[in-house]
């Protein structure tokens, strides 16, 4: 199977995240691609302008984190993390997209304890903590409505009766679970 693009998490297999993502950097550069597409945007006073936003370099010395800016507006600073559900979070970006995957691409739904053997988390709690956090934001109303949206260009771009039917039956057998092949983030309230 050809990937489209290294930015789509779409139709890819447990394999090809877990090699894709296989450090925090790639990690963290998929999720600021999502975040912000457009350029990067404070979270805290929503300024947009680029001058007034900066990176600050990683250093282990002096314990900053990789992945770090600081907006001249508001002198604030902030990561791609704040305001989603991977904040305040000290399990690994690669770990919560393996999880997203792995959440969103199993029939039947899958345990923390499955999730925790995969992942090789420390404990049950943390396994659980990561699917109540993810499951939440799958409940989205933004999440459902754009799921009804996918499903209807899939039945358009298939050709054919069974297809389509199979799509449709497909979706109605899922929507109550709310589930959605592609990682993403979402804000929390």
């Amino acid at each position: 199977m050809k990937d489209k693009s290294p930015m789509v998490a779409d139709e890819l297999t447990l394999d090809q995240i877990m090699q894709r993502y296989s450090t925090d950097e790639t990690a963290r550069a998929y999720l600021e691609a999502i975040r912000w597409p457009n350029g990067i945007v404070c979270p805290h006073c929503k300024s947009a302008d680029a001058s007034r936003i900066w990176k600050i370099k990683p250093d282990e010395k002096r314990k900053i984190r990789a992945g770090l800016y600081s907006c001249g507006e508001c002198k604030k600073q902030f990561t791609c993390t704040v305001g989603t559900i991977f904040e305040d979070s000290h399990i690994p970006l690669r770990k919560w997209l393996v999880a997203w995957h792995l959440i969103s691409s199993s029939k039947k739904g899958i345990s923390s304890l499955q999730i925790q053997r995969i992942l090789g988390l420390g404990s049950y709690r943390t396994a659980l903590f990561m699917m109540h956090r993810i499951r939440h934001t799958l409940k989205e109303p933004l999440w459902t409505s754009n799921l009804a949206a996918r499903w209807k260009l899939t039945k358009l771009t298939l050709a054919g009766k069974h297809a389509a039917k199979a799509v449709t039956s497909w979706a109605t057998k899922f929507q109550s679970f709310r589930l959605s092949s592609a990682a993403g983030v979402s804000a929390r309230k």
